[in-house]
Parts: C-alpha cells; sequence; structure tokens
C-alpha cells in the first residue's frame, strides 16, 4: 500500500476512536477507496476508518468556510495544530484555496 494511503489512514484513526486497526478492516477500507467495494460484512475497523474519513472531511471544510482567506491571522495557531502531519496542512490550505 502506497505510503501516502498510509497517512490518511493514520489521519482517519485520530479523527475517530473506536475499534483497533485489523489487516482485515485496512484491505477492506483499500479496497473501498481504490475500487468502491464496500465489503458485505464490514469490519469494525473498517467501519471506524469509514467514519474518520467523513470526520476529517467535515474538518476541512469547516476551515474553508470559517478561514477561508490567505489574509486570516490564525494560520499560524493552524499550522502549529499540524506541526506533526504537514500532508494534512496541505489539504486544509488546499481546501480553502490558499495553497
Amino acid at each position: 500500500m502506497r505510503q501516502s494511503f498510509l497517512e490518511q489512514v493514520k489521519r482517519f484513526e485520530a479523527c475517530q476512536p473506536g475499534a483497533e486497526p485489523s489487516e482485515t478492516g485496512l484491505c477492506q477500507f483499500h479496497d473501498f477507496e481504490s475500487q468502491g467495494l464496500r465489503p458485505a460484512f464490514p469490519d469494525p475497523y473498517f467501519e471506524r476508518l469509514l467514519d474518520g474519513k467523513k470526520w476529517w472531511e467535515w474538518t476541512l471544510n469547516l476551515y474553508a468556510k470559517q478561514y477561508g482567506t490567505a489574509d486570516w491571522p490564525g494560520w499560524t495557531s493552524v499550522k502549529e495544530d499540524f506541526k506533526n502531519d504537514p500532508a494534512g496542512f496541505r489539504q486544509v490550505k488546499q481546501r480553502v484555496g490558499v495553497a
């Protein structure tokens, strides 16, 4: 699995606590993301990642709605919030339109 996919998985895990990671759930989520295949019997970890993805999208949209300008003085604080996740910070900037 690609590194960027695994980075996204870690981000989704952070957004949604719950089921422990499992190989089955990770594979189901990968198949869902890459091929659109929803499992007949979803693993709890798959559900956790799906919920985490929804929360991440909600977060991106919230930033875009509230801070949709490069002139906003709070970018330093947001950058600090994402200091351990530079790829996530890039996604926020892209969604806001300041990348």
